[in-house]
């Protein structure tokens, strides 16, 4: 049975409230946005969960220790575009290939023994 977390992005809400220009005038009105990540449901697979966590941890490290922009770091990975790293590190990727993510990880130069835990234990949750 798939085991569902609550959603980090909503904290489980679904949404928020976000501020939303009118394309019929120059004003905005604040609007109920549905949360892109759970897709409004509130909560996400555990695999889920754990690409949210790692993408959260290889943004981190991108930005504190390597000090180097999306286009930059993209250019150690030809395979993936700047777009493709920022989902990634938003954990919206659909992930079909966890080796993907270690190719990252070893691009980030990044201790990556903590997100190889992550992994097994989201693919774990999710074969049970």
């Amino acid at each position: 049975m798939l085991q569902m977390l609550s959603c980090p992005r909503c904290q489980g809400a679904g949404g928020g409230e976000g501020l939303v220009k009118m394309a019929d005038s120059e004003d905005c009105v604040t609007q109920w946005i549905v949360c892109n990540l759970c897709d409004g449901l509130g909560q996400i697979s555990r695999r889920r969960h754990a690409a949210v966590s790692i993408g959260k941890h290889l943004r981190d490290h991108r930005v504190k220790t390597l000090a180097v922009s999306l286009a930059d770091l993209s250019t150690r990975l030809p395979t993936f575009t700047p777009q493709a790293v920022s989902a990634v590190e938003h954990g919206t990727t659909p992930f079909t290939s966890w080796g993907d993510v270690l190719e990252l990880c070893i691009a980030y130069e990044c201790d990556h023994h903590e997100l190889l835990e992550a992994i097994h234990a989201a693919g774990d949750a999710d074969d049970a």
